[in-house]
């Protein structure tokens, strides 16, 4: 009888653990799904945008490729999920380059390659803009960045008007990070800066992300290579306001007293991906002391972020975020030597399905 007690008690127990590790891993909703992969060669490092119903990516390196930086472009149909190749950038190949759209028009510039030969970082300030001609599009180049050669840098538009800062640059002594950011006017067709786009308040970085909700902009995460720390700041940009549109939002790490950020233990990496719903941010993937699978939801009406469902294929970095149709992806990325051309879809409000 004494055996059966324990039995009974040991067997109790267990059930009570595996009921509780259930509930933990069932209770972060979201839901990632695999859809059709990036065309041709597998990348890191590459940009992306959208522009109607299509999202754009190309760019990027592969350094198992003889040619390791792409000028390629590929637009992907989220509705028949299928890739289709677009106009060559008419730029050298090259990583980390940033992207902004307005209209119905991309801008493509800055980023970096090795020069092979010498074995020197190349960074580039060139830019161009992707006009809509047929079913490919046709390059155009525009002024150079106003910023300088950099790369790891991020950007965005908003009311009209597309804004490229952060990221990182050679000052002919060593690597520099920065925290300026300068205003491209489609309609000029000139760079500006002023105080309205000061973010001499916000952390330097590079490797950051951005995201847009209701034609409010956000940067979050990132590094700082001067100072070896993860950026922790976040910042909203807002066209609207009169004087410095920039407004410091809670930081994304435990900082407070208050118990909203308790949880907050790895929003903070670099190297990660960004993208937004019409409501909600996300960030996921990444580095911070390990490549990343977690994902983040920010809620910009409470200033709260909220775990999702971990992303559900390989963890890595460099990959490319994509908002398409009221649809979220992404695609491309590096684990280690490892480049990855797969794709997954994010379905945020799903519940996570373990057999898809």
């Amino acid at each position: 009888m004494r055996n059966s007690l324990w039995i009974l008690f040991f067997v109790s127990i267990a059930f009570a653990f595996s009921s509780c590790s259930s509930s933990s891993s069932s209770s972060l909703v979201g839901n990632w799904t695999r859809v059709a992969p990036f065309p041709l060669y597998a990348r890191s490092g590459a940009v992306s945008f959208t522009i109607g119903n299509y999202a754009y990516v190309g760019l990027g390196y592969n350094t198992s490729e003889s040619n390791r930086y792409f000028n390629d472009f590929y637009k992907y149909n989220p509705t028949t999920n299928a890739w289709t190749k677009v106009a060559t950038f008419p730029g050298s190949g090259r990583v980390k380059a940033v992207a902004f759209v307005v209209g119905d028009t991309a801008y493509v510039g800055t980023g970096y390659k090795y020069d092979n030969t010498t074995g020197i970082k190349n960074y580039f300030a060139d830019f161009y803009k992707l006009v809509p001609s047929g079913d490919t599009g046709k390059w155009v180049q525009i002024k150079d960045f106003a910023g300088g050669r950099r790369s790891s840098a991020v950007a965005f538009a908003v009311g009209g008007k597309g804004y490229v800062g952060t990221g990182t640059y050679y000052d002919g002594i060593g690597t520099v990070t920065t925290n300026d950011f300068y205003q491209y006017d489609p309609k000029t067709g000139t760079w500006s800066t002023n105080a309205d786009i000061n973010f001499s308040s916000g952390m330097k970085r590079s490797d950051a992300v951005t995201f847009v909700i209701n034609d409010k902009a956000y940067i979050v995460s990132g590094y700082n290579q001067g100072s070896a720390e993860y950026a922790f700041d976040f910042f909203k940009f807002d066209p609207t306001l009169t004087g410095n549109k920039w407004v410091q939002l809670r930081n994304v790490k435990n900082t407070s007293s208050d118990s909203y950020d308790d949880d907050y233990s790895d929003i903070t990496r670099y190297k990660a991906v960004g993208f937004a719903s019409s409501t909600k941010g996300y960030l996921t993937l990444g580095y911070l002391g390990s490549t990343l699978g977690t994902t983040w939801e920010y809620d910009p009406t409470t200033d709260l972020w909220s775990k999702k469902t971990s992303f559900e294929g390989a963890s890595r970095t460099d990959a490319v975020g994509l908002s398409v149709s009221g649809r979220l992806f992404i695609s491309t990325g590096a684990q280690g030597s490892n480049f990855l051309d797969d794709t997954w879809e994010l379905k945020p409000n799903q519940e996570y399905d373990e057999n898809n």
